[in-house]
């Protein structure tokens, strides 16, 4: 099945915040391993490395917010890719081939959707005090991504490729190689 120009820029906008997403994980481990591993290195630019670390957390978390849970109707989720693949593949005969969603956990969905409400894009008075873990941010990242790969295998078109283990490797390997530089 060929994708049409919007829906193959849907696909590869969605593609790119995905692996966004992984490359703000790889980060902000790194600086998890800093300070554990070096805090000499960390503690030198405490005060930017702390900002870093903040901007990279709501950078995934506002990430993710966008791609799994925005309910704007022109908003570029991957739900909406896969709903929108999967009517495709019903005209053309191929239902038995549709992708089923990836089931995410209630609470972490809450956790980002009242993140995003009361911290992320406003600055509540009476927020409460919720707290999101990043393992729980990666599980969501991997249940996304799961999802977004089975859509690019049910499309079967040559110029939409799946995120693969080996390429999230690569980028891992790459900004991590990249981020001891910074702190030889």
């Amino acid at each position: 099945m060929k994708l049409s120009n919007q829906l193959f820029r849907n696909y590869s906008e969605l593609a790119d915040i995905i692996l966004h997403c992984y490359k703000d994980l790889v980060i902000l481990d790194f600086y998890r391993t800093l300070q554990i591993g070096d805090k000499e290195k960390y503690c030198k630019s405490i005060n930017i490395n702390n900002h870093f670390v903040v901007l990279l957390q709501k950078d995934l978390a506002l990430s993710l917010w966008k791609i799994c849970f925005d309910n704007d109707p022109k908003a570029n989720t991957v739900s909406k890719f896969r709903n929108n693949i999967n009517k495709l593949l019903r005209e053309d005969g191929r239902a038995v081939d549709q992708v089923k969603k990836e089931v995410i956990s209630q609470e972490v969905k809450n956790d980002i959707i009242n993140m995003r409400k009361q911290f992320l894009a406003h600055t509540d008075m009476t927020r409460k005090n919720s707290r999101l873990e990043i393992k729980k941010l990666s599980e969501l990242l991997e249940s996304i991504r799961a999802e977004f790969n089975n859509v690019c295998d049910a499309i079967n078109d040559e110029n939409v490729k799946r995120i693969s283990d080996m390429e999230l490797g690569k980028n891992e390997m790459s900004y991590t190689i990249e981020m001891v530089s910074i702190y030889r």
